[in-house]
């Protein structure tokens, strides 16, 4: 079928390579997740304010760390 579409959308229909995507964005999700977790245990709101920013399904998440202690 990719001899049949040619390039560029022969690329489009290579399986295996997005099957790697998808690997990569699930592990990266993951990796985030345990690490927000393991953030939450350890910090046990100790003046500093933890969040997860997920904007949306396609966007990368990011952890944040704010300080809220007052002076």
């Amino acid at each position: 079928m990719r001899d049949v579409v040619g390039i560029p959308w022969g690329f489009v229909l290579e399986m295996h390579g997005w099957w790697h995507v998808g690997s990569a964005l699930g592990v990266y999700y993951f990796i985030v997740l345990v690490e927000y977790l393991r953030l939450c245990l350890v910090t046990g709101g100790g003046g500093e304010s933890l969040t997860l920013e997920w904007k949306s399904a396609l966007s990368l998440p990011r952890l944040k760390m704010q300080d809220t202690k007052t002076e």
